[in-house]
């Protein structure tokens, strides 16, 4: 499974909240057209935060963030786009989040936390956890996440967020990736 994010402006938002199919469609225009030319995180439409997102949903829920970047937002397009629905969050949440990974780095996000602790949260994926580098791992994910939430807030962007499954396979970890979009925001890490 890999977490997906997609940059959305409020417009299309609206589209999109009537039509799950068209949105499926355009995220995934968004995303071809970056698998050929990747930009950099804070100028991509999209992002994965591959087989880290639930690392990323335990630490930013214990560091008490004001909008869950995993697993928030609302429902929409009545359909699953792999694990769940897919789900939006409106620009003034993009902005509230944004402001909230601007204040928190990844060393006082993981202040205090080890990979056994993710380990002892049975977390996905769970063969991960007994690597001493897993949490450098996970920052090669926070950072991108960092750079794309806050392109979205600039731009007064909503983000779509969903769980992929078997979009491809994460790089080394050998579990199906998923996918995780959020309105607002933009690049696509694989």
């Amino acid at each position: 499974m890999n977490g997906r994010y997609a940059r959305i402006t409020a417009r299309k938002l609206g589209a999109a909240i009537v039509d799950g199919t068209w949105a499926r469609g355009y995220v995934d225009a968004l995303e071809e057209a970056e698998d050929e030319a990747p930009p950099p995180p804070a100028r991509a439409r999209t992002l994965s935060v591959g087989w880290a997102w639930q690392a990323l949903a335990f630490l930013l829920a214990r560091a008490a963030f004001p909008v869950d970047l995993v697993h928030g937002g609302k429902e929409f397009g009545g359909a699953e786009w792999g694990y769940g629905p897919p789900r939006y969050l409106e620009p003034d949440e993009v902005a509230l989040a944004a402001r909230a990974v601007g204040e928190t780095s990844f060393a006082a996000l993981t202040d205090g936390v080890a990979p056994a602790d993710l380990a002892a949260a049975d977390l996905y994926p769970s063969g991960k956890w007994s690597s001493p580098d897993a949490l450098f791992e996970v920052q090669a994910f926070y950072e991108p996440l960092h750079l794309f939430v806050r392109a979205a807030a600039r731009e007064r962007e909503a983000v779509l967020l969903w769980i992929e499954l078997r979009r491809g396979v994460a790089e080394g970890d050998g579990t199906d990736t998923g996918i995780l979009l959020l309105q607002g925001g933009g690049n696509s890490h694989r």
